[in-house]
């Protein structure tokens, strides 16, 4: 049987490292940040509130977004 990585185990985004870094790096509201990491910007609301896990493509967006941010920066995992 296959098990995906979400049934192992959920990702916590690090809401406050996020805004930090989002900040670093010149995006000057979640908007900004969701179109460069080539995101919905209600994708990321839903993160950001703890609403959604975050996929993939979503995880990779963030990462290039903010190229100074290592993914244990911005995630937390959850056993």
């Amino acid at each position: 049987m296959h098990t995906s990585y979400r049934e192992c185990m959920r990702l916590t985004l690090k809401t406050s490292a996020l805004t930090a870094q989002r900040d670093a790096h010149g995006h000057r509201s979640n908007a900004a940040l969701a179109e460069a990491a080539g995101i919905n910007e209600s994708t990321l609301q839903r993160l950001i509130a703890g609403a959604v896990q975050p996929s993939g493509p979503a995880i990779a967006g963030l990462l290039a977004a903010l190229p100074n941010a290592a993914f244990e920066d911005l995630f937390e995992p959850q056993a």
